[in-house]
């Protein structure tokens, strides 16, 4: 199978022309990666390290925000992140760290810390994730 597999990609041509192939590619701001069995997982990875950082952002930036307009650009930055579901493979490990990162952002967004129910939070707040 390994064999197979280097002779298609040796020999690739586009018209007249010999494509070279590469074990990643970014193209729309999105990276396409040729590992079979974690895709999707330096993407995701991204994502998660770019949600760390509006969180920062947001809490620097709208700390003495009132609650409405918190909900409002938690509710803006951060629910697209499950669409995560979409992509394949995804591992419990990868769905249980985006789990824990949307709820470090929160706590960081409305400066709730200490033991307490986020998911009781998003719903209270009409949060959708």
């Amino acid at each position: 199978m390994y064999k197979l597999d280097q002779v298609i990609r040796n020999n690739v041509l586009l018209g007249e022309n010999k494509l070279s192939w590469v074990e990643q590619f970014d193209y729309l701001g999105y990276r396409i990666t040729n590992n079979n069995k974690n895709r999707d997982g330096a993407e995701i990875e991204k994502r998660l390290r770019d949600l760390r950082i509006r969180a920062n952002m947001l809490h620097s930036s709208f700390s003495k925000a009132n609650e409405c307009v918190k909900s409002r650009l938690f509710s803006t930055y951060f629910n697209q992140i499950y669409c995560l579901g979409l992509w394949i493979p995804v591992t419990k490990k990868l769905q249980d760290k985006a789990r824990v990162t949307i709820n470090n952002c929160f706590r960081k967004v409305f400066g709730k810390w200490g033991i307490f129910s986020v998911s009781r939070e998003f719903v209270s707040r009409n949060l959708t994730t």
